[in-house]
């Protein structure tokens, strides 16, 4: 008898550990579909972060072309302004000898004149 009640003490403890197994494998099942979630979100993440950065690599791409065309524009009006720059100070210094001469040729000129002034002497 002893025996008999060995055994039944023994499928006592089987059937326990056997319901603390199953119960092991649904937190394990849990488990898993939880894992399983976290990975699809994480995958989500990840490519919602790829076309995130495509946008912004994009993005970079475009503004450095309006950058490099708004500085080349920069570049042909400096070169403009340093041209007209040097057009106002060559007509400067085109006025400058013009009005010389001018005054040189005044001055020539009004040393040829002989002006006639009739003037009465008192005489």
């Amino acid at each position: 008898m002893p025996y008999l009640f060995r055994v039944k003490s023994l499928e006592e403890e089987i059937e326990k550990l056997t319901g603390q197994l199953n119960e092991k494998k649904e937190q394990i099942a849990t488990w898993e579909k939880s894992i399983e979630t976290m990975k699809t979100k994480n995958n989500e993440l990840r490519e919602k972060n790829w076309k995130a950065m495509d946008a912004m690599s994009s993005a970079e791409k475009q503004h450095k072309v309006e950058i490099g065309k708004a500085v080349a524009s920069v570049k042909v009006n400096l070169t403009i302004a340093t041209t007209l720059t040097c057009f106002v100070d060559l007509f400067e210094k085109q006025s400058c000898i013009i009005f010389k001469q001018k005054a040189r040729l005044k001055s020539i000129h009004l040393s040829r004149v002989t002006v006639y002034s009739p003037i009465i002497n008192p005489g």
